[in-house]
């Protein structure tokens, strides 16, 4: 639901307006980054809990960062939902965010 590191969680916070996940984030960077992860899923009813330490925060920073950016560059040119002259205020604040406007 957030990052304890504030530089990512404002990553994670401008990336939702384009409809990015924080589950898929953290999957990011379990994949990218070293760290530990600890996690607790549940099937009935679906409950998800985690924890992570992550070695190299700068290293974090920078991957993310560069998903979330591809991620909304992506969304602009081809989701019709993302158009460039329709987007809202917060989606035109998180696209300059991440430098894509």
């Amino acid at each position: 639901a957030e990052f304890s590191h504030k530089e990512l969680e404002d990553m994670g916070w401008h990336a939702t307006d384009f409809n990015a996940d924080y589950r898929d984030l953290v999957t990011l960077l379990e994949e990218k980054c070293e760290g530990t992860v600890l996690c607790i899923e549940q099937e009935e009813p679906y409950q998800f809990s985690g924890l992570g330490f992550i070695a190299d925060n700068e290293e974090a920073k920078t991957v993310m960062f560069t998903h979330c950016q591809n991620h909304i560059k992506d969304k602009i040119a081809n989701d019709e939902d993302f158009e460039l002259d329709g987007l809202t205020e917060d989606e035109i604040k998180a696209a300059k965010f991440f430098g894509v406007l």
